[in-house]
């Protein structure tokens, strides 16, 4: 998946000879066609292909005629090891104190080498300011409602997958949030996998 970043061009005069240069385990596309009209702009589409795991650098410069070039844009990427096969998941309509069936999050190592799994946890989500990050305000943020068991162990060879089986039983009427975390030395760990379920009072 690419991310996309404008190029504007601010001046009065085009913006010939215009290349992109990137670095590290980054490449770009662009619809520049090497030259940008005054007041126009072109879209630059930036793919990460991480050569290993852990936190990954690089720049996007832009090379043209301008008197000023514009600075470097600073890339950061993440490679992990760690494939989840889903991001989120909803429990939606679930009768106050009565267990959902559970719902399949599945674990792959899709790296070289074994995988060391620290922990598996349903936490409530973090808080920046006193607003939990990615997540609405009219959830109620709490870990309690949910519960997970797997059977993935402390170690998970290349290419071997684990199931993790996680169960909503909402207390009381309303709306929950809450994250699964799993924690290893795959690249970017905490992997996340947030959780929202809505409890019925019948």
């Amino acid at each position: 998946m690419s991310k996309a970043l404008t190029l504007s061009n601010l001046g009065r005069a085009s913006l010939t000879s215009v290349k992109l240069q990137e670095s590290g385990d980054f490449s770009e596309t662009d619809t520049c066609t090497g030259e940008v009209a005054a007041n126009a702009s072109c879209t630059v589409n930036i793919t990460f292909t991480p050569t290993t795991k852990g936190i990954r650098r690089g720049t996007l410069s832009v090379l043209g005629n301008a008197t000023a070039p514009p600075p470097a844009v600073h890339l950061l990427g993440v490679g992990t090891q760690v494939k989840l096969s889903v991001d989120s998941l909803s429990f939606e309509g679930q009768t106050v104190h009565k267990p959902s069936d559970p719902k399949v999050v599945s674990l792959t190592n899709i790296g070289t080498t074994p995988l060391k799994i620290a922990t598996i946890r349903v936490t409530p989500p973090v808080e920046v300011w006193g607003v939990p990050l990615g997540l609405g305000v009219a959830s109620s943020h709490r870990a309690d409602e949910f519960a997970e068991t797997n059977g993935c162990g402390s170690s998970l060879a290349p290419g071997a997958s684990c199931v993790i089986r996680v169960t909503f039983t909402p207390r009381k009427a309303g709306s929950f949030t809450a994250w699964l975390l799993v924690s290893d030395d795959g690249g970017g760990s905490p992997q996340r996998v947030t959780l929202w379920g809505v409890g019925l009072q019948q």
